[in-house]
């Protein structure tokens, strides 16, 4: 009898300590969702010779938090055979997520940018691919440069440059 009255005991104490643990947990205080929206604008820029030769720019908007995606671009046929055709993407994959700080806001950014090469010297396609993935403090409505990179096989210059903006 002894050992059923210290089981039960047990038991209750448990169911206890699992409800007290409950309630002190939906206690805790839990952050709120912001509504805030950030507009975010990339500028490509490809330089040759420190002189800009080419320029596009991206802009989303992006909840504090949420992930932004654009996607631009082509699927472009390549031959593998006589009769048969495989499709690759080309074009511009940018994501992106704001963490908002106290002076400046977290950025985080990935970028794939797949093109064909203009020169083609064995008759099959050449394809450049440029993958950038950074994380950025960077100040609210500052122009700032986030990555540069030289060309493998040219004397060009990729620079990506962000600017973040809190929308009203």
């Amino acid at each position: 009898m002894t050992q059923k009255r210290t089981n039960t005991f047990a038991t209750y104490l448990c169911l206890a300590l699992a409800f007290a643990s409950t309630a002190v947990c939906a206690q805790e205080a839990k952050p709120h969702p912001s509504n805030d929206v950030y507009k975010v604008e990339y500028v490509f820029s490809e330089l040759q010779d420190n002189k800009k030769v080419n320029t596009r720019t991206y802009t989303v908007l992006v909840e504090h938090l949420e992930k932004a995606s654009l996607r631009l671009g082509s699927r472009v046929p390549i031959a593998v055979g006589s009769t048969q055709f495989q499709y690759l993407d080309v074009g511009v994959d940018i994501d992106c997520t704001v963490e908002p700080g106290d002076s400046d806001v977290g950025l985080r950014t990935n970028v794939d940018i797949t093109r064909m090469a203009p020169e083609n010297r064995i008759g099959q396609p050449i394809v450049r691919q440029t993958k950038i993935q950074v994380h950025n403090f960077v100040q609210l409505g500052k122009p700032t440069i986030i990555a540069t990179a030289d060309e493998v096989d040219t004397t060009g210059r990729f620079q990506m440059e962000a600017t973040v903006t809190k929308m009203k």
